[in-house]
């Protein structure tokens, strides 16, 4: 099937819409049901023609449409990039059949390729009740109050499972984070995302940095 950006879809979740088409997929984000507001990935798992067996190899960036990359309109974004860049994990679970795509992707931005079955990435098998990339950036509660944090659009943090530990489930802007710097994991290249700001947004960034408490425990849902 052709899917085209901004094209509803009907799921077992409720109405869909589509955000964006790759070769490799899908975005789609929910509008309606338990899931509104997250987004997802469909891989594209028509059958190919049998005219030669498949090769992996690795792919060029040229290869995947990706989103933007992410760039702070104002000092309260940028210091929000900087506690982010101390204080979050981003989180991968994808299922076996879209592995192939999602490390190509990752790959391509990164030129560093995920290993399945670390804590941070794991990979769903067999009859797993999952449609695509689940992508997850996590990250402590500041000191000072959800408040003092400054996310672009409708991007809305929730609370996880683990006290202290909010959460934002949105597989666009992960990409967008690992454009600018932030990696699979806990550590992150600061360095890179430091360069992609302002100047006139250093300092905030910095003062980011600088706040809230040290990273701490484990995976979290």
């Amino acid at each position: 099937m052709n899917f085209v950006v901004g094209q509803r879809l009907t799921t077992k979740y409720g109405t869909s819409v589509v955000e964006t088409v790759t070769d490799a997929g899908v975005n789609i984000r929910f509008l309606e049901g338990e899931k509104k507001g997250e987004t997802d990935f469909l891989p594209n798992v028509s059958s190919p023609a049998p005219v030669a067996p498949r090769v992996r190899r690795s792919s060029s960036p040229a290869r995947f449409r990706l989103p933007s990359a992410y760039r702070p309109l104002n000092g309260s974004e940028a210091y929000t990039i900087g506690y982010m860049s101390t204080r979050c994990w981003l989180d991968a679970e994808v299922p076996e059949k879209a592995q192939n795509a999602f490390e190509d992707k990752y790959r391509s931005v990164t030129g560093e390729t995920p290993v399945p079955g670390s804590e941070h990435y794991v990979l769903l098998h067999g009859n797993a009740n999952k449609w695509g990339h689940e992508l997850r950036i996590y990250f402590q509660f500041p000191s000072n109050g959800h408040d003092s944090l400054t996310f672009p659009g409708d991007i809305s943090p929730v609370a996880s499972t683990t006290p202290g530990i909010l959460r934002i489930n949105m597989n666009t802007f992960w990409w967008q984070l690992v454009q600018i710097g932030f990696r699979l994991g806990r550590i992150h290249a600061r360095d890179q995302i430091r360069r992609s700001l302002e100047t006139k947004y250093l300092s905030d960034f910095e003062r980011g940095v600088a706040a809230g408490p040290e990273r701490t425990g484990g995976r979290s849902t």
